[in-house]
């Protein structure tokens, strides 16, 4: 009865139904509470109510269901703490309460009773505690723990290092504090790994140099350390991860030095995330090769020097932020080449370049036929505003403020939006809309021609 558009409350029935081994009814429409007689199906092996809207505290008769192995309850409203009865649950292999509004101190001195679990999802409610030194040892079977924007505290268990079967680690948005340990190079199965949003590190060069040791880990697939406190450069060895990593995000950090040249090796790149860093030197030629980069955020750093023209060669680049560096020279004429490669179905869609010291003219960019937001302001490029944007449909920001265009500002398309359109601080540009308040165009007057007496 599952995916349907069932609603209202439990139908009182089901807990008359003693030898019931399996309920699930998630992703309906269910609101109440569950009712404490849910521990009269002492048979139950799963039960799966994920995805309703049920309220309320969990009951503590769940420490009834001895013969429980999964429970799924992500995904609603459910309130207040959880029993210490669902520690008795000694055979549970998947417990899922993700999303909702649990809070309390989270029963981490039980978890010695669930040596059979292997999914552990408590992500994204308002549980608090500190994690156990041991809890690696606790869980030798878990292969996903996902423990997330809650309030947990302490260091990251090294113990982690003894679970060979761990793939899927997220411990993102809480408050740890400490080193994240090389030895999770040992956890060769490793594919994800989410530590983003805590206070991990000390500002000092060895912060990253448990990304040497995750170049054992041959599945990685995503790597998510951002917002934390890791100081230091990039270890070179990087360009050795495994060539299936889509996501690697080290943003909003200390970290200093250039990006490694051969960054371009890891070719199943997807997402590259280094803004707001400390990091120097110029855009690494090999980003070339990363066809498959969709997102490249490298904004608020202290890079110079000019965009390579090997970015025309990434066609699948969506998302292209770059602000605020120093980069100069010419905006990359190859920029206005990306199309080329698949017409004009090229799925760019943000291009931000502004805080730069960029010259010259802009591209030719009329091929992003889909792109929603260019910003080049503060830069110090010149010419004329084209035309073209006008028949960008899809241009929701065009931001050249603060540049030296000049001529006239076109009336059609985009520009008749004065809310879409920044044109301010280039002194000689002049006419379009009211609203945006600049000089009326002067036009000129033909020369007049000389008077013929008739003939």
């Amino acid at each position: 009865m599952s995916v349907n558009f069932l609603e209202g409350e439990l139908p009182s029935g089901l807990f008359n139904c003693s030898r019931l081994l399996k309920l699930s009814l998630h992703s309906n429409h269910f609101v109440q509470s569950i009712p404490s007689e849910l521990g009269s199906l002492t048979k139950l092996v799963v039960l799966n109510l994920g995805k309703n809207n049920l309220k309320g505290k969990l009951p503590a008769s769940i420490g009834n269901l001895t013969s429980l192995k999964s429970l799924s309850l992500g995904y609603n409203n459910m309130q207040g703490e959880i029993p210490d009865g669902l520690a008795r649950l000694a055979q549970m292999v998947v417990i899922s309460l993700s999303n909702n509004y649990l809070s309390g101190d989270f029963p981490f001195h039980y978890v010695y009773n669930w040596s059979s679990l292997e999914v552990l999802s408590i992500s994204a409610n308002s549980l608090y505690g500190s994690l156990r030194p041991d809890l690696g040892n606790l869980l030798p079977k878990i292969r996903t723990l996902f423990l997330g924007s809650n309030y947990f505290t302490g260091v990251i268990p090294t113990t982690f290092s003894n679970i060979s079967n761990l793939r899927s680690l997220a411990i993102e948005n809480n408050k740890l504090i400490g080193s994240i340990p090389s030895s999770f190079g040992k956890v060769q199965n490793l594919q994800l790994i989410a530590l983003n949003g805590n206070s991990l590190g000390s500002y000092s060069s060895g912060d990253l140099e448990f990304l040497d040791a995750l170049t054992n880990c041959t599945q990685l697939v995503s790597i998510n350390v951002a917002r934390n406190r890791l100081g230091g450069p990039i270890p070179t060895s990087i360009t050795n991860l495994s060539r299936d990593l889509s996501d690697l995000q080290l943003g909003k950090n200390f970290i200093y030095g250039s990006i490694p040249h051969d960054i371009g090796n890891l070719i199943g790149l997807q997402s590259l995330g280094l803004q707001e860093n400390m990091l120097t030197g110029s855009l690494p030629a090999s980003l070339g090769k990363l066809s498959e980069l969709g997102e490249l955020y490298v904004y608020s750093n202290r890079m110079s020097g000019h965009i390579p023209f090997s970015i025309a060669n990434i066609s699948m680049l969506a998302e292209l932020y770059l602000s605020n560096n120093s980069f100069e020279g010419m905006v990359p004429s190859s920029l206005g080449q990306l199309p080329q490669t698949l017409g004009n179905c090229l799925s760019i869609k943000d291009i931000f370049l502004q805080g730069n010291s960029f010259g010259g003219s802009i591209p030719d960019l009329s091929g992003f036929l889909g792109v929603e937001s260019v910003d080049l302001s503060n830069n110090n490029l010149s010419g004329s505003i084209p035309r073209y944007f006008a028949n960008i449909s899809s241009l929701q920001l065009l931001n050249l403020s603060i540049n030296n265009f000049e001529g006239n500002v076109p009336i059609e398309g985009v520009f008749q939006n004065a809310s879409k359109v920044l044109v301010f601080g280039n002194k000689n540009l002049c006419g379009g809309i009211r609203e945006l308040q600049l000089k009326p165009c002067l036009v000129e007057t033909p020369p007049r021609q000389a008077d013929h007496p008739s003939l």
